[in-house]
């Protein structure tokens, strides 16, 4: 099955699952520890589980077109990551605090979701002094 395999991966470095019928990303996700892009956009994913925050060298995230409502902290362990594009997450209402401890995104793609106008401000103040 896909959970046993996704497991056994190590090296691998690209992960593309966007639309596909995934509704969850299995936990042994985090044993993809080389993996430095991961999409999964336009899938009916509602949420990522805190093994996430296992990818130490993922460098984009791609989340377009889910379904998330929210993203887990442990988001903010991904130390590497650069892009997280989250546009077209309708469901979408916020942003967790630990986005702040993400020291080498520059680019965060909020486009079509539910943020508040004050989170989005908060989204366009960080690309700035991040760029």
């Amino acid at each position: 099955s896909f959970v046993v395999e996704i497991g056994q991966v190590k090296y691998l470095e690209l992960l593309g699952l966007g639309g596909t019928a995934l509704i969850n990303l299995p936990k042994e996700i985090e044993q993809c520890s080389s993996l430095k892009e991961l999409s999964l956009s336009n899938t009916q994913l509602r949420l990522l589980p805190q093994e996430i925050g296992g990818l130490q060298k993922l460098e984009y995230l791609d989340l377009s077109g889910t379904r998330l409502e929210y993203l887990p902290p442990e988001i903010g362990q991904l130390k590497s990551l650069r892009s997280l594009n989250l546009s077209g997450c309708i469901e979408l209402k916020q942003l967790p605090p630990e986005l702040r401890e993400l020291e080498s995104l520059k680019n965060i793609d909020i486009v079509n979701t539910k943020l508040s106008p004050l989170q989005y401000s908060y989204c366009l103040f960080f690309q700035l002094c991040h760029s």
